[in-house]
């Protein structure tokens, strides 16, 4: 049965909201998809720019492209991706 009684009003209410439901206060930080992501997987960023992994890893031992480690993930940030493809 559901747990919310219409007739009485008593139960359980979904307290969450959709996100495009929630309206943006002044001052609120920006979201996810405003800001977009600030770091891309090895693959995601051989994706990007048109190469294969190998030579991503050869880009991160030139120093070329700066990563950063999450747990066992090696993570490309999105500003070394920019500096190499002179975007500012």
């Amino acid at each position: 049965m559901w747990p919310w009684n219409a007739a009485t009003g008593h139960g359980k209410q979904k307290r969450w909201r959709n996100a495009d439901s929630r309206k943006m206060e002044p001052g609120a930080p920006a979201t996810r998809e405003a800001v977009g992501p600030v770091t891309l997987s090895i693959k995601e960023a051989a994706g990007a720019f048109g190469i294969g992994r190998s030579t991503i890893y050869k880009l991160i031992n030139d120093r070329q492209l700066q990563t950063i480690k999450i747990g066992n993930r090696t993570l490309v940030t999105m500003a070394s991706i920019r500096r190499l493809a002179g975007i500012k």
